[in-house]
């Protein structure tokens, strides 16, 4: 699988889009949106547990549609905003690619919405099994002494 960092710099060098949409640094230890036109400038995109805002808002912006086509660092929740914005028809399928990112660096680089879909059951399963882990049975409740 590759990073992201690799594959913005492939979707930018090949032309397939005209911008990348991720995180960079910001002030202090905060994150911020880059907007990455070129290919030698995706090593400025970064991924960490500070990287929250959800990018899909973007793709709405009429001043980043003029920019082309492009790409959206998409972690799972920004993957479930763009199905709800095309189900809103404010998003039409092709209009954007997105670099699909889990737990982990490793990016999946995704442009249907069955490709989205699969993406987020997949992370959804695993996921779901770490939820279970740390949940709590109804025999493990004590009542607490008065």
């Amino acid at each position: 699988m590759a990073t992201i960092i690799d594959s913005a710099r492939q979707l930018l060098q090949l032309g397939t889009v005209a911008v990348v949409i991720g995180y960079g640094n910001g002030t202090g230890s905060k994150r911020r949106t880059l907007f990455v036109r070129a290919a030698d400038q995706a090593d400025l995109l970064i991924f960490d547990d500070l990287c929250s805002q959800n990018l899909a808002v973007y793709l709405t912006k009429p001043e980043v549609k003029e920019l082309g086509r492009a790409a959206v660092i998409a972690t799972p929740s920004t993957l479930r905003a763009i199905l709800q914005l095309a189900s809103e028809k404010q998003f039409t399928e092709g209009q954007a690619l997105f670099i699909a990112v889990g737990q982990s660096d490793n990016a999946t680089v995704v442009s249907k919405l069955e490709e989205i879909e699969q993406f987020l059951a997949d992370a959804g399963s695993t996921s779901s099994q770490r939820q279970s882990d740390l949940e709590v049975g109804p025999t493990e409740i004590q009542a607490l002494p008065r």
